[in-house]
């Protein structure tokens, strides 16, 4: 066999200590690395659910509508407003004014309250049915028949 000299005998042995380090060093970062993975999988998991749980379930504090001496409801326009808002204006238009769905900003003058109230729960032409609820279609239905 080959003799090594001294100087690569030490060449040798620092490469080889070397090699030795940076395995060792490797392996343990590699564990560090895992631990770190295994955490943020856990977190995001976590954090994931919360998302799912507010988006589908939370309906935040809902307002009461406080009784007028009328005897029915302030609000009630308020209410309808951000229903249309909500669910109307993207066909009908931000002021009512007609988009890919006619103008209902003076559907109450061709329109009583039960007939706008039977379009929105039933449909009509090319309006779906069901868009929002029968409640809201009522609230909604009040609303638009004043507006002739």
């Amino acid at each position: 066999m080959f003799k090594l000299n001294t100087a690569q005998n030490e060449f040798y042995e620092n490469e080889k200590n070397h090699i030795s380090n940076v395995f060792n060093s490797t392996y343990l970062n590699r564990e560090a690395f895992m631990k770190k993975i295994w955490l943020t999988s856990g977190v995001s998991v976590v954090l994931a659910g919360c998302f799912v749980f507010l988006l589908f379930f939370y309906k935040g504090q809902q307002p009461s509508p406080s009784p007028s001496p009328d005897g029915g409801t302030q609000g009630t326009s308020a209410g309808a407003e951000e229903i249309v808002n909500n669910s109307c204006i993207s066909c009908h238009g931000e002021n009512l004014q007609g988009g890919a769905g006619p103008a209902i900003n003076k559907v109450g003058a061709k329109y009583d309250k039960s007939e706008i109230e039977d379009i929105i729960n039933n449909g009509k032409n090319g309006m779906p049915a069901g868009v929002i609820s029968n409640e809201e279609a009522a609230i909604v239905a009040e609303w638009l028949s004043k507006k002739k």
